[in-house]
């Protein structure tokens, strides 16, 4: 029973150092992180599912913190628009401190753009005869 009692109290101690007012570690981020955004062919524009855009690639964009997830749409005309959705992960520091910064996955964003089909051109009804 009293072992019991020790282990029981030994894990309360352990995990109170989890719980916190949240302050301490915010898994979406607590300030503005940049992303950075490459694409092929470059010079394409980015928007990002926050707001935040960049006229041309290669560029780096400094997403709000909070959402889960952000969804980067890379476009260019000619070319088909292509979408990469971005969230957190745990960082894979060395150290534990480094290993509590939250990162976005994947950063940087790299797309490699598709031609868009050719359009077919419609005969006319006069050169239809």
């Amino acid at each position: 029973m009293r072992i019991g009692a020790v282990v029981v109290a030994a894990a309360a101690l352990a995990l109170g150092g989890c719980a916190g007012t949240g302050s301490d570690f915010d898994i979406f981020g607590s300030s503005a992180t940049e992303l950075q955004v490459t694409s092929e062919p470059a010079g394409a524009q980015v928007q990002v599912s926050t707001g935040e855009s960049c006229a041309a690639t290669p560029c780096t964009i400094k997403v709000p913190p909070g959402a889960e997830q952000y969804v980067v749409t890379v476009s260019k005309a000619g070319f088909l628009d292509q979408s990469v959705e971005v969230g957190w992960v745990a960082s894979a520091g060395s150290d534990s401190a480094s290993m509590m910064q939250p990162q976005l996955a994947p950063n940087p964003v790299s797309v490699t753009l598709e031609p868009a089909p050719a359009k077919k051109k419609k005969k006319s009804k006069a050169n239809a005869n």
